[in-house]
């Protein structure tokens, strides 16, 4: 058998293997997708309408991880005046 002769079929099967195979590997299927809940808190220094009395600090986010959620994200507000702190957790 020469491999100059089955080069065609060769590429063949190493093109539909592309296509389709590999893409698909490691992708899950919707049915083994977790839902998440979400949690954001928000913490105010300046005068916004939504204020806690204290900033979060590691205790606080402590006492969210001990009840399951995670800490995803920390954005700092536009004015320098608090922070959005966003969780999840399975549902």
């Amino acid at each position: 058998m020469s491999l100059k002769r089955h080069w065609p079929l060769l590429f063949a099967i190493i093109a539909l293997i592309c296509a389709f195979g590999w893409p698909s590997l490691g992708q899950k299927t919707r049915s083994s997708e977790k839902a998440w809940e979400y949690k954001i808190v928000t913490e105010w220094y300046g005068d916004g309408n939504m204020r806690r009395d204290l900033p979060l600090n590691a205790k606080d986010i402590s006492g969210y991880g001990a009840r399951g959620w995670e800490l995803v994200s920390i954005v700092p507000q536009d004015n320098g005046e608090g922070k959005i702190f966003y969780f999840k957790r399975p549902k």
